[in-house]
C-alpha cells in the first residue's frame, strides 16, 4: 500500500516526536509504529533507515531535553533571585532591628541616669523635711529652688523619664497612666 508524502511525514513525526497516549508522551517503537499506521514492519523500518529516524529522534530530544534544562536554569535563576532579595530584606530588616534595639539601650540609659539624678535631688530633700528650721541658710537658700512648681516639673520629668525607659525595654505605659511618685512637702511655707 502506498502512503501519500503527507501520511509518512506524520509517521515520522510519530516517531521522531513521540505520540501522546493516555495522557503521556511516549516514543513508540517501529513496531508500535506499523500497528498504529497499519503498515508493514519492513516497510516502516526500510523508510526509518533511509531517512534516518532514529538520528532525527535522538536530536529531535537533545533540543527537548536542552529546552527543559533551559526553562529549569531560569527558573533556578529567578529562584537564587528571589533567595538573594529575601537575603537582603533579611539583612535590612536585622539591620533595622539591631538599629532599634540600639535606640532603645540609649533611651533606656538615659532614662536611669534622669532618674537617678531626681532621686538624688528627692533623697536630698528627704534629708531636710523634719529639721528645716534649725539648716544654716545657705542649705536653706539651696533648697528653695524647690518650690511646688519646680516639685512638679521634676515628677513630671520622672513620669517621662519611667515612661521611656519602660518602652525602651518593651512594656507600655498605657494601661498604668498613675505613677507612684510622691511629692515631699517642705516645711517652711515653701
Amino acid at each position: 500500500m502506498a502512503f501519500s508524502p503527507e501520511k509518512w511525514e506524520t509517521i515520522q513525526n510519530d516517531f521522531v516526536q513521540g505520540i501522546v497516549k493516555d495522557g503521556n508522551l511516549i516514543y513508540p517503537s517501529l513496531t508500535e509504529l506499523s500497528t498504529i499506521h497499519k503498515v508493514t514492519k519492513s516497510t516502516i523500518s526500510v523508510r526509518a533507515k533511509d531517512e534516518r529516524w532514529e538520528e532525527k529522534r535522538q536530536i529531535y530530544q537533545n533540543k527537548i531535553a536542552n529546552k527543559h534544562n533551559d526553562i529549569i536554569r531560569t527558573q533556578l535563576n529567578k529562584n537564587e533571585q528571589n533567595q538573594e532579595n529575601r537575603t537582603k530584606t533579611e539583612q535590612k530588616t536585622n539591620a533595622l532591628a539591631n538599629n532599634w534595639a540600639e535606640l532603645d539601650l540609649k533611651c533606656l540609659d538615659i532614662a536611669n541616669y534622669a532618674l537617678d539624678l531626681c532621686r538624688r535631688d528627692l533623697e536630698e530633700l528627704q534629708k531636710y523635711k523634719d529639721n528645716y528650721d534649725d539648716l544654716p541658710d545657705e542649705v536653706k537658700v539651696r533648697i528653695k529652688k524647690y518650690t511646688p512648681g519646680e516639685l512638679k516639673l521634676l515628677s513630671d520629668a520622672i513620669e517621662k523619664y519611667q515612661k521611656i525607659g519602660k518602652n525602651a525595654v518593651g512594656e507600655s505605659m498605657a494601661n498604668n497612666d498613675s505613677t507612684n511618685i510622691k511629692i515631699i512637702e517642705i516645711p517652711g511655707g515653701m
